[in-house]
């Protein structure tokens, strides 16, 4: 339920920076993303979205280094299916610490690959 809240929150908040959402919890043999997006440039974006549960005692986002070899593995699986030969293609993390009464704070990493 918290993890559907985080998708529902993310989708609006891509939509709102002009973002057009193709695919929502685009899985693929338990390994798809949970969003993929176009930016307003016409970029595809990959999206995993992690949802945490915020009190008193978070310390902010500390997310784990992506395994790189796994989500370019799982990008290059979907690949054919939202993208073409000249999309420039990018891996993002959205970040969402929610705390009681539904507030919270959200954190969109943009082409984490890239370093």
């Amino acid at each position: 339920m918290l993890h559907e809240m985080g998708l529902d929150v993310s989708e609006k908040f891509l939509s709102r920076k002009g973002w057009e959402v193709l695919a929502r919890a685009a899985e693929k043999d338990g390994d798809g993303f949970d969003l993929v997006a176009r930016d307003e440039c016409g970029d595809l974006h990959f999206i995993d979205v992690i949802t945490l549960k915020a009190d008193t005692a978070f310390s902010g986002f500390k997310p784990a280094p992506p395994d790189e070899a796994d989500v370019e593995r799982r990008m290059f699986a979907q690949i054919g299916e939202f993208g073409g030969s000249d999309d420039y293609i990018a891996y993002d993390r959205i970040e969402l610490a929610v705390a009681s009464g539904g507030r919270g704070m959200l954190r969109h990493d943009i082409n984490v690959l890239a370093g």
